[in-house]
């Protein structure tokens, strides 16, 4: 019974991906986008046992977390491509934003947290949930912004969660969040994008394998749609 579920499944994040667009922002040439903050959040379902084998295996899965999210932004970037960003990086710049750059140590509890910061940015979440994120963008642009040629901001924020339980099979969910700003702090752009892994049983396979065919699912879906006006 679960392989009918299964296109159902894939239509509803196809239908749940989203993106929007500020219309006077031009596509072509493409601006700079300065890689600000690239997160990757695990969670498991609120219901799940913590069972030793669902431990050892978020464990196991969190191992390769950095893995997975240094593949974020390279598989983001043709799309951001064309609406006209191009995705650039500068650590210096990006970390003059937190008070303390924990370097290396800064992913040194990946595996017990399941939290992942791309070392090229600053340790901050911003997603389309994120409230009153405008003062945030607002700030980050005025740290960042050189007065010099135009540039954008952007934020991206990976999610990995779990379907809904199917007596005993299970995979993940990949969310991504896309917030970009100018050099105002004005959001010129916010996507969200769900994909789904392979199902396995027992446990959520949260392999870099697994989260990758997530990943390109959720980036296909998000080609799919129409770009929305924002306004």
């Amino acid at each position: 019974m679960a392989a009918p579920l299964l296109p159902l499944l894939s239509l509803v994040a196809c239908m749940s991906t989203k993106a929007w667009r500020v219309a006077d922002l031009p596509t072509e040439p493409t601006m700079p986008a300065l890689m600000v903050s690239g997160l990757v959040e695990t969670q498991q379902q609120a219901a799940e046992s913590p069972s030793v084998l669902n431990v050892v295996a978020a464990a196991a899965g969190n191992l390769q977390v950095d893995e997975f999210g240094a593949t974020v932004s390279g598989k983001l970037a043709p799309w951001l491509g064309k609406q006209g960003f191009t995705i650039v990086e500068d650590a210096d710049r990006a970390k003059s934003l937190q008070k303390v750059d924990w370097g290396e140590a800064a992913n040194a509890l990946s595996v017990l947290s399941g939290v992942w910061v791309d070392p090229d940015g600053a340790a901050m979440r911003v997603a389309g949930d994120t409230l009153f994120r405008g003062g945030t963008l607002t700030k980050v642009a005025t740290k960042l912004d050189t007065g010099a040629s135009p540039e954008a901001y952007l934020f991206t924020v990976v999610t990995v969660m779990e379907d809904p339980e199917w007596l005993f099979f299970r995979r993940p969910i990949v969310k991504l969040s896309v917030i970009v700003a100018d050099e105002k702090g004005r959001e010129v752009l916010r996507a969200r994008a769900y994909g789904h892994g392979k199902t396995t049983p027992l446990v959520t396979d949260r392999t870099n394998a697994n989260l990758s065919i997530a990943l390109d699912e959720a980036l296909e879906h998000l080609a799919a749609v129409p770009v929305m006006a924002l306004d």
